[in-house]
């Protein structure tokens, strides 16, 4: 310790996302640091660091900086300026029309009732008055989605430790996942289906559905089932200091059957969880992971942009003539197809869904051409050795008829028992016989 001096303050990094994230982890803490740094150990004093320190909050919103706010004392405002303050917040977020959002009527209608308070000398009827507008607004009906037309799925959560806000939900594997940031790939469009009282979400490229099947469990997108989904605005308030009751746009996404707006019971909502995979959970509070917002694509320049990257990767990282890989005709297939028509279209302008739909058809149909087999290399004519790679067993490597059963031994050059000729089948299967006894193994 003698030999350090001067002060050191280390961020780990590898869980923030932007540098909005990275902003908001170091300010104001930086000038905790040069404080520390700086002052003298006998003049330094917490209280007179925090009321030096409330200046620089202005600074640092004239820098545009994100930062947290929470050590920076809130402007003291009267009830009517604290309205019109909650007034213009939503009417600032509000994409007035758009699914998940009131309508322009609704959103109109808040505007008027703001201007007519900010003209308004301070009085409790003129804040009671907005207060009455800006819930109004808050409880309006949302729009819902159309069927037909394409939307991605992007998390709202904006949580300390779960800032997912951005990310897009997408089909692998049969199950529903999230990227940790934006993506444009074809798994990330999605449709709306009317299902009696709500919709059912299917997958713009699979056609497979979203199922919320055992709560608390991983959400499934098959085409063997499907859950009927209901879309929601949430008023549930996190308990965090500065949190809001309403997030313009950010909706919850749950099942129809047995949905209740509360956040108690089994009530099974898209939930992003910290694997990466969607859960069927329940937490409907503003601003965490069980809310999302439904974003309708207009033009697909981004999405088949996405789609031509993605097969330009596989173009060009294609090895023809290995197991399980392309074919050579596959590949050009999907260049000419998807890549070159996929890039004059972009070139071309505007990209309408229709140009987008025969680029994803094309993929579809690259992903179902055939690709080479084991099966196709083998030949009844030759003869094979069989090698083990499990290492453990050094030198004892390859398949030996003995006595009636197969068992590990080290090659012997010639060695009939050793050798082995198949027999091809239906079905990609084959018969394997061994060359010394003609009998198959």
């Amino acid at each position: 310790q003698d030999l350090c001096l001067g002060v050191q303050g280390n961020l780990w990094a590898e869980t923030l996302n932007d540098s909005e994230e990275l902003e908001y982890q170091l300010l104001p803490r930086l000038m905790a640091l040069a404080e520390i740094g700086w002052r003298p150990a006998s003049q330094k004093n917490w209280m007179d660091f925090l009321m030096r320190m409330q200046p620089h909050g202005a600074i640092l919103d004239s820098l545009n900086y994100t930062y947290a706010k929470h050590f920076f004392f809130e402007e003291e405002k009267t009830a009517q300026q604290t309205a019109i303050a909650e007034a213009e917040r939503v009417l600032k977020l509000s994409k007035p029309g758009k699914v998940g959002y009131a309508s322009q009527e609704a959103y109109d209608a808040l505007t008027a009732a703001l201007a007519t308070a900010k003209g308004a000398a301070e009085s409790d009827e003129a804040t009671q008055t907005l207060n009455t507008a800006i819930e109004t607004f808050k409880t309006a009906p949302i729009v819902q989605p159309v069927e037909g037309k394409a939307y991605q799925i992007v998390s709202a959560s904006t949580y300390y430790s779960q800032q997912y806000n951005g990310s897009t939900l997408y089909e692998k594997d049969g199950s529903a996942r999230f990227h940790y940031t934006p993506q444009v790939e074809p798994e990330e469009v999605w449709t709306f289906v009317k299902s009696g009282d709500g919709f059912v979400i299917k997958n713009y490229m699979t056609g497979n559905t979203i199922a919320l099947p055992t709560y608390n469990q991983n959400v499934t997108v098959t085409a063997d089932a499907s859950t009927p989904i209901r879309i929601d605005n949430t008023r549930v308030k996190s308990t965090l200091r500065g949190a809001t009751d309403f997030i313009p746009g950010a909706v919850l996404i749950s099942a129809v059957d047995g949905y209740t707006a509360e956040a108690t019971g089994n009530v099974a909502r898209l939930w992003a969880n910290k694997d990466g995979y969607i859960k069927s959970f329940n937490d409907p509070t503003v601003a965490y992971q069980g809310t999302w917002r439904i974003e309708e694509i207009e033009d697909f320049k981004a999405q088949l942009q996405g789609l031509v990257n993605k097969a330009e990767r596989i173009v060009e990282n294609g090895t023809t003539g290995d197991y399980n890989e392309p074919t050579e005709e596959a590949l050009a297939y999907l260049n000419t197809e998807v890549v070159e028509a996929g890039k004059k279209a972009i070139e071309a302008g505007l990209v309408s869904e229709e140009t987008y739909k025969k680029a994803v058809a094309a993929y579809e149909e690259y992903l179902g051409m055939p690709r080479k087999q084991i099966y196709d290399a083998l030949d009844e004519n030759a003869v094979y050795t069989i090698n083990c790679t499990y290492s453990s067993w050094s030198a004892r490597t390859y398949a030996t008829a003995n006595n009636g059963e197969v068992k590990p031994a080290a090659l012997t050059s010639g060695e009939p028992k050793q050798l082995w000729y198949i027999k091809k089948m239906d079905g990609g299967k084959i018969k394997l016989y061994n060359k010394a006894t003609n009998q198959a193994a």
